[in-house]
């Protein structure tokens, strides 16, 4: 791509080739249906070429150095004028490798996961275990996980015991059966639980039962229902 110094070319759309067999481009001024050639003038000019892989984690790899890719940084200039053709050199090959968004979004979780730890919540109501109940914890920062697509869920057993688990609200990643550590990082969460109503069977919004923190050991805590009946929200 040809990028001019003088900025009122740019009105008139980007200027770009693809390279042929033997590595010639023909420029041509991207609008409408397309001239070919280029203005008069000083340009700056970027050279991109990426290779896709059958890799979910891969993107595409670069082989050129991205230092051409970008105006800001590329070293290449060319004097457009009447006739022009020009030459240049890219220098040594390069494979860099550009992570998927998926790949990039396990790895900011893998982070956060490193200080982790397992979490157990049993639901109880009239001294009974609740089955089904579903128990999620609600991050007090909210906005620290939110760009992960990441939530704390789990669902209580005939024993009432629910074993808290990392789940990703992103339907990419959980078509691709991303599988995550049953551990929790540590942090202060809310307490949320949904149970199914006696007379049909949707879930409903339930109680937020109370703040909890996950420090440095396993975690496990027990809730009866009927000590939080002044609850706005009921069952």
């Amino acid at each position: 791509m040809l990028y001019p110094t003088d900025q009122s070319l740019a009105k008139w759309g980007t200027i770009s080739g693809t390279t042929d067999a033997e590595g010639n481009a023909a420029m041509k001024i991207n609008f409408a249906n397309g001239y070919e050639g280029a203005f008069q003038g000083e340009y700056k000019v970027t050279v991109d070429k990426t290779e896709r892989q059958n890799d979910r984690k891969i993107a595409f790899i670069r082989v050129v150095d991205p230092k051409y890719n970008s105006p800001d940084t590329t070293p290449l200039g060319l004097n457009v004028s009447r006739s022009t053709k020009a030459k240049v050199d890219l220098g040594s090959a390069v494979r860099i490798e550009q992570k998927s968004y998926e790949a990039e979004q396990e790895d900011e979780i893998n982070k956060v996961l490193k200080v982790a730890y397992p979490c157990k919540i049993i639901i109880m109501r009239d001294g009974q275990p609740v089955q089904n109940a579903e128990i999620e914890l609600e991050p007090t920062n909210r906005s620290k996980y939110f760009h992960m697509w990441l939530e704390f869920k789990g669902t209580t057993d005939a024993q009432g015991v629910a074993l808290i688990t990392p789940q990703s609200s992103l339907s990419r990643m959980r078509d691709q059966g991303m599988t995550f550590p049953k551990v929790i990082p540590a942090d202060t969460f809310q307490v949320i639980v949904k149970i199914k109503d006696d007379k049909d069977s949707d879930l409903r919004f339930g109680k937020k039962l109370e703040k909890i923190t996950i420090s440095d050991e396993a975690f496990e805590q027990q809730f009866d229902l009927d000590d939080y009946k002044k609850s706005r929200f009921s069952f």
